[in-house]
């Protein structure tokens, strides 16, 4: 019973050990509160940048879409020799 005891406490203190290394390891750990905002505040400025050159890009794919299927519809009966009434 007491040795059951012993190898639990072993394997507690090995998993709690691994925790701790594996958490010492993630990004950032080494920055302050402060620095860690002041990160997260960089990272949500370019998410905003990011969004808005998206939101850009996709109105200027919609407006060329619109064009091109303009362009289509205009033509594809003169192309295929359909009169039109």
């Amino acid at each position: 019973d007491t040795e059951l005891v012993k190898k639990l406490a072993e394997t507690v203190l090995e998993k709690s050990a691994d925790i701790d290394r594996r958490v010492s390891k993630l990004p950032g750990m080494h920055r302050t509160r402060a620095e860690q905002m002041k990160y997260i505040e960089g990272l949500l400025e370019k998410n905003c940048q990011a969004a808005s050159k998206l939101e850009e890009t996709y109105q200027i794919a919609q407006e060329r879409r619109d064009r091109v299927r303009k362009f289509v519809r205009d033509h594809t009966c003169e192309a295929l020799g359909i009169l039109e009434d």
